[in-house]
This record gives structure tokens, sequence and C-alpha cells, in this order.
């Protein structure tokens, strides 16, 4: 899997795209960030205080910005 390279491929996605990712999420944020950058329709949300594991961690803040993404895209 490491191997696997889809950056080439990532511009042809044309749907929204919300990545949220913890902000002591050391394993993911950077990744994550730099494929927000790929995708054309993309937005990066950073939960504060939160790590790996943010739909336990800050279940709240979490849906409050799953909500506005979803009503940003009706």
């Amino acid at each position: 899997m490491a191997e696997l390279d889809f950056s080439d491929s990532l511009n042809k996605v044309s749907c929204p795209v919300l990545l949220i990712c913890g902000e002591k999420d050391t394993a993911n944020k950077k990744t994550s960030k730099e494929l927000c950058q790929y995708l054309n329709n993309a937005c990066f949300h950073e939960l504060a205080k939160t790590g790996h594991e943010a739909n336990i961690e800050a279940p709240e803040e979490l849906a409050i910005v799953l909500q506005r993404f979803y009503d940003n895209i009706r």
C-alpha cells in the first residue's frame, strides 16, 4: 500500500471534500493538508486539542464541522 500513488488522479475528483484532522494527530495531519492541495474542491479543518480519535475526543465539535460542511454543499 505504501507504494500506491494516486496523486495524478486526484485533480479529477469533483465532489466537495472535507478533510478533518486533530491538532495532535501527528500521524495524519501533514498528509491530510497535502491531500487537500491536490483536490480541487477540498477544505481542511483542524480540530483543536484533539488527537487521532476526533469522534471520541471532540464529538460535539466534529458534529458542528460536519453539519456546516453538509449545509454548504446543498
